[in-house]
């Protein structure tokens, strides 16, 4: 479950992610009344198995049948881990659509939240996730070479969303809404990409490289949705990183 509005005294509109059909939406009719089970209103961030009648284009699904399958208890006590988890959320939901090509967003999604409740590398395993999310989208930033000219990154590099990526300190010198990131930091963005979990497990990221990263990310989500992400400076203060994001320079 990505998203769950009240509709009625009774009812719910859901946005859920599936593997199957990507992201859909749907409403739940009745999954505010009380039950005999017990069951409780449908909750984000959960997982659910759910029985959809399908609609035509556009329309609301009508969710018949759900049946809670997991929760992740860890993130309601945790704010740092539960900002983490509704900005993975948001992201899903502004990337991924109504297509079964996009349904590689249920098994992302789903792996990030276990490991924010097992109480894994928070920071890292939520880099991953994003690496991941730009990958399936079309949008993952080029950090091995300049985005622009393709060739090594010599001199002082730079991250340039517009570019697509990393610049060179040549082509970097002068681009519109570019800014220093350190080699590090664009090694590490590199090593996210490894189709290999154990290859990632290893990494060990110091306080300035998660900055640069967040922000890399950041700003490269911002720049193809238009748009900044909500829960960005909400992440951003839960995790003591200063300022949140929209109030930097």
């Amino acid at each position: 479950m990505l998203r769950c509005i009240d509709f009625s005294e009774s009812s719910q509109v859901v946005a859920l992610i599936t593997p199957e059909l990507g992201q859909v939406r749907g409403l739940a009719k009745g999954s505010r009344r009380p039950r005999r089970d017990g069951r409780l209103p449908l909750e984000a961030l959960t997982q659910c198995d759910v029985v959809l009648a399908q609609k035509g284009a556009g329309q609301l699904h009508i969710v018949a049948e759900w049946t809670l399958r997991e929760t992740f208890p860890r993130l309601a006590t945790d704010l740092s881990r539960l900002w983490r988890a509704f900005y993975a959320d948001e992201v899903t939901m502004a990337f991924a659509t109504e297509t079964a090509e996009d349904g590689i967003f249920y098994g992302r999604l789903l792996d990030l939240l276990r490991r924010l409740d097992r109480g894994g590398e928070a920071e890292l395993a939520l880099f991953r996730f994003l690496t991941q999310a730009l990958e399936a989208s079309g949008h993952r930033p080029l950090v091995e070479a300049c985005a622009q000219c393709r060739g090594p990154l010599e001199g002082t590099p730079r991250f340039s969303p517009g570019a697509g990526g990393a610049l060179c300190g040549n082509c970097g010198r002068g681009e519109a809404g570019a800014f220093a990131i350190s080699r590090g930091a664009l090694a590490v963005m590199g090593r996210l990409a490894a189709r290999s979990d154990r290859e990632v497990g290893g990494l060990r990221l110091n306080a300035a490289q998660v900055a640069e990263i967040r922000r890399a990310f950041n700003e490269q989500m911002q720049y193809y949705l238009g748009r900044p992400l909500r829960t960005a400076r909400f992440l951003a203060a839960s995790a003591g990183m200063g300022r949140p994001a929209a109030d930097q320079p």
